[in-house]
C-alpha cells in the first residue's frame, strides 16, 4: 500500500510544529513557520530567523502509521553563509542533515510504524535570513503486510467511538491490539481483539469491530497494532475522531466555572440522570445520580485541571459541559 502527498493521514493538519532555542522552547514565528497553501503537492518550511545569536530550530512532525519507505524531494533556498542554517529529515531514533544549504535533493529511508517522522530547519546563529526549503513528492510506500484488508475507520456515537476494519487474507494472525492517544504521539493499549480465524490464517473476508466507551476527549487517535502467532507486529492507519463539546444553551450548564473545590457546582439541568466526570486523558473519574437543578460538593480526589462532564438524563438523551476546577 503506498500513501502520496500530504494528504489523508499526512495531511498537515495532522502534523505538528515545534520551536526550539539556546535559551527555552519559542512559539514565535521570528522562529520558522509552515506555509501549507500548496498541500497536498508541496510545503514550504521557512527556517528560524529572530537575530538572537545562537541556536534555533523549526520542526514539523507527525507519528508514522505503518512500516515502509519513505520518500520526498526538496529544493533549498538560502541567503545566509553556507554551513549556518541546514535542511534535515529522520525520526525521533535520528536526524541526517542535508548535504548542503542549498539547491536540491531527493529522500528515501526506512520507517517503522510508531517512530515519530521530522522535518525540520536549523540555524545556528539565527540571523541574517532564513532558510526556506520546499518539500514535494512526498510517499510512503508501506511494506506488505502479514493482514490484508481495508484501513481502519471511525464512527462517534456520544462519548463511544467505534471502530471497524476487514481483513480479506490473514496469515498467522493472533489479532489486534487496539490503542488510543490524545496527542497522536503517545499511545496506549486499550483493548484487544482476537483474529476470527480460530488458526489466524484466512482467505475469506472477516469483519472486525471495537466500541471505546471511555472517550469523552473532543479530539482522539486510534490505531490498532496487528500481532503474529510467531511474534510479528505491523501497525494500521491512525484515525481521528473529533467532536464538539459544547453546552445546550437554557438546558444544561455547570456553574461557577472554572470553580475551586471550597466551592459548590450548581448544575442547570431539567432533568435529573446520572454526572459522570472524565479527567484529560479520558478516564472515568467520577459517577454520582443527580436531580433536577442540582447543586453538589466536588469528590476530595479530583486535581486541577480541564474536565469534560457527561449528564446521562432519565430520558435517554446525552448532554456535555467542559468544567475547568481550579
Amino acid at each position: 500500500m503506498a500513501h502520496a502527498q500530504f494528504s489523508g493521514t499526512y495531511a498537515p493538519a495532522n502534523w505538528t510544529i515545534t520551536h526550539r532555542n539556546s535559551s527555552a522552547n519559542a512559539t514565535t514565528s521570528q522562529f520558522g513557520s509552515v506555509n501549507t497553501s500548496g498541500a497536498p503537492a508541496s510545503i514550504v518550511i521557512t527556517g528560524p530567523d529572530g537575530q538572537t545569536m545562537q541556536y534555533a530550530s523549526i520542526r514539523y512532525s507527525i507519528p508514522i502509521s505503518q512500516s515502509g519507505t519513505l520518500s520526498f524531494a526538496y529544493n533549498l533556498s538560502n541567503p545566509d553563509e553556507i554551513d549556518y542554517d541546514y535542511f534535515f529529515w529522520g525520526t525521533n531514533n535520528g536526524m541526517i542533515d542535508s548535504a548542503t544549504a542549498t539547491g536540491t535533493g531527493t529522500v528515501n529511508m526506512t520507517v517503522a510504524a510508531g517512530q515519530t517522522l521530522i522535518i525540520g530547519i536549523s540555524a545556528t546563529d539565527d540571523q541574517l535570513g532564513p532558510l526556506i526549503a520546499t518539500v514535494s513528492n512526498f510517499s510512503v510506500t508501506a511494506t506488505p503486510l502479514p493482514v490484508s484488508g481495508t484501513d481502519l475507520s471511525i464512527a462517534a456515537s456520544g462519548i463511544t467511538n467505534i471502530l471497524h476494519w476487514t481483513t480479506y487474507m490473514e496469515d498467522s494472525n493472533k489479532g489486534f491490539e487496539i490503542q488510543r492517544s490524545f496527542d497522536a504521539r503517545t499511545f496506549t493499549a486499550i483493548g484487544f481483539v482476537p483474529s476470527k480465524s480460530a488458526t489466524g490464517h484466512s482467505k475469506t473476508t472477516l469483519d472486525y469491530t471495537f466500541s471505546d466507551k471511555n472517550a469523552a476527549q473532543p479530539v482522539v487517535y486510534y490505531r490498532y497494532r496487528q500481532v503474529d502467532h510467531d511474534g510479528g507486529e505491523s501497525y494500521s492507519n491512525v484515525v481521528i475522531v473529533k467532536k464538539k463539546m459544547f453546552t445546550t444553551p437554557g438546558t444544561w450548564s455547570v456553574y461557577p466555572n472554572p470553580v475551586t473545590k471550597s466551592q459548590s457546582l450548581s448544575l442547570n439541568n431539567r432533568s435529573e440522570g446520572t454526572l459522570k466526570l472524565f479527567d484529560a486523558k479520558g478516564a472515568l473519574v467520577h459517577t454520582q445520580y443527580v436531580g433536577r437543578q442540582a447543586i453538589l460538593q466536588l469528590p476530595g480526589h479530583l486535581v486541577a485541571g480541564t474536565y469534560f462532564t457527561v449528564l446521562q438524563t432519565v430520558a435517554g438523551k446525552q448532554q456535555t459541559a467542559t468544567l475547568v476546577i481550579r
